[in-house]
């Protein structure tokens, strides 16, 4: 037999449902408090005020409610439903991000376009509104879109029909030049005009018939093989807004949630009725659970909003700036300010979303990981990607295609240092291809 020493830390049951509540959304904290005022009754709600969760973030204002939330796409991920059903698109498209190797800020942009997707899988917002909205650059937004293009089912994301079903030809490997122009007089398509389709494009008969049975194929509509739910709504758990002195306030945003009272009246009334100790005891039992709840829901709020400042104070120049004024920041970093431990931070940052000035915000997004320089710097992931992504784009004028190694050596010569491999993830994520399709492409754009 052997024996082994080690050590393990275990938690109370107060300890363990604190936890719990403090990693819970804003929605499923409604749900929770809900089942503990059924089950006590010497705990009652009161409508909503400004006191429901008391406390100061650090560099903030006391906290406080405001007016009624509106519903927002979901940014932070999509909940499963209890009960068995078939997936929805929105679900179907959130599973893939995963699977797409996104930095932490372009898989945000990727939920929020995700969050902007109709029924039939169709992107109806302005890219342009967008971006600026987001406070990110509309190229950065349109690589993370073709990247999304990609995803199953093929032609989702595109802006209009055309798009929709060149993308389901390309992915065939069937969108020629002539199919191309065919996408581009579908009026003649749809109006059976096909002596006028057949000169406008100078291709014979055959191949017409051809390219219009191919058409008949493709699935204008890519997204209705799925069950289609808005992405759901998302409450944020606090509101960051700015001050006349510059500074910024950070206040809990709770006005669905019900103040929480307890009846210690209702207590004594019933206690002085009661004949059996065993009655008296289960009194005296469900007021401690009345206190020790509001004491917990207490200070997960005050956790929340001095993590929440402590964010806010890190990255002020992402709310005034947007994406570009995005700062390297971990989860370790914020929790040796506040003194608590990492595990802590990564249950406020769960399932969290901030209304900001630029939207409602996950406190995901707030959180870049570093990508060492050889100075010793910090420069985020989405800095980087976007130097690789200029270096590739320059290509053509300079007529020199770079290897991933070489773009490594480049990238180290300005002073960031990552390998090879770590390119080639990057460059795949953004779309671009290798180094010698790259070259063939450009050989066949200068022969022509």
């Amino acid at each position: 037999m052997r024996l082994s020493q080690g050590q393990h830390q275990q938690f109370s049951l107060p300890m363990q449902r604190a936890l719990r509540l403090l990693r819970m959304s804003n929605l499923d904290l409604g749900a929770e408090i809900s089942a503990e005022i059924s089950a006590n009754p010497l705990l009652d709600a009161a409508p909503p005020s400004a006191s429901v969760i008391e406390g100061r973030a650090r560099g903030g204002v006391a906290a406080g409610d405001r007016a009624q939330p509106s519903r927002i796409a979901a940014l932070d991920g999509v909940g499963a439903e209890p009960e068995a059903r078939a997936e929805t698109l929105v679900e179907h498209l959130f599973a893939q991000i995963a699977l797409a190797h996104l930095g932490p800020s372009e898989t945000f942009l990727a939920q929020a376009l995700i969050g902007e997707i109709d029924g039939d899988g169709y992107l109806r917002v302005d890219l342009h509104a967008l971006a600026d909205r987001l406070g990110a650059k509309v190229s950065t937004l349109e690589q993370v879109l073709k990247v999304l293009q990609g995803f199953d089912p093929v032609g989702v994301f595109a802006r209009d029909v055309p798009e929709c079903l060149a993308l389901q030809l390309a992915e065939r490997g069937r969108l020629d030049p002539l199919m191309a122009a065919l996408l581009d007089r579908l009026d003649l398509v749809a109006s059976g005009e096909r002596v006028k389709l057949q000169a406008t494009l100078g291709c014979e008969r055959e191949d017409l018939d051809d390219m219009l049975s191919e058409l008949r194929d493709l699935a204008p509509r890519p997204g209705v093989a799925f069950g289609f739910e808005p992405a759901p709504m998302i409450i944020p758990e606090v509101s960051v807004s700015r001050m006349a002195d510059g500074g910024w306030a950070v206040e809990s945003w709770a006005p669905h949630l019900p103040r929480l009272v307890v009846r210690a009246d209702r207590f004594e009334r019933l206690a002085s009725q009661c004949r059996r100790q065993e009655d008296v005891r289960y009194l005296k039992e469900r007021l401690s659970a009345a206190r020790r709840f509001t004491d917990l829901l207490a200070r997960r709020g005050r956790t929340i909003l001095e993590v929440a400042g402590e964010i806010v104070k890190r990255q002020e120049a992402f709310l005034i700036e947007g994406m570009a004024g995005l700062k390297p920041l971990t989860l370790n970093v914020i929790a040796d300010s506040l003194g608590v431990h990492e595990s802590t931070v990564s249950r406020v940052v769960a399932n969290k979303a901030m209304l900001t000035p630029r939207g409602v915000l996950p406190f995901k997004a707030f959180f870049a990981a570093p990508a060492t320089t050889n100075d010793g710097s910090d420069a985020t992931q989405d800095q980087v990607t976007a130097r690789i992504a200029a270096l590739i784009a320059g290509e053509a004028k300079a007529g020199l295609i770079l290897s991933d190694e070489a773009i490594a050596e480049r990238l180290a010569t300005g002073g960031i240092k990552i390998s090879r491999r770590t390119v080639a993830r990057r460059r795949e994520c953004m779309g671009f291809l290798g180094a010698a399709q790259r070259k063939s492409q450009l050989s066949m754009g200068a022969e022509s």
